[in-house]
């Protein structure tokens, strides 16, 4: 099975194609639970900031949504 890090430092099972909704939830937990509540504007920022690019700013927005 491979194996990620994720933005926790927890090195954790790689779920899903990168870019999926599946691989930004393993990937970046601690991001998402700061921006649950979020507006989509200020989540597409974070996650620009956060060196999220493409489909995964789509798929963080995706899941921090709902």
């Amino acid at each position: 099975m491979n194996m990620i890090k994720n933005d926790r430092g927890e090195m954790v099972p790689a779920v899903g194609a990168q870019g999926s909704m599946a691989r930004v939830e393993c990937t970046y937990p601690a991001l998402i639970e700061r921006l649950e509540g979020k507006s989509a504007p200020e989540i597409r920022e974070a996650a620009y900031n956060a060196g999220l690019r493409g489909i995964e700013i789509d798929s963080i927005l995706k899941v921090c949504e709902g």
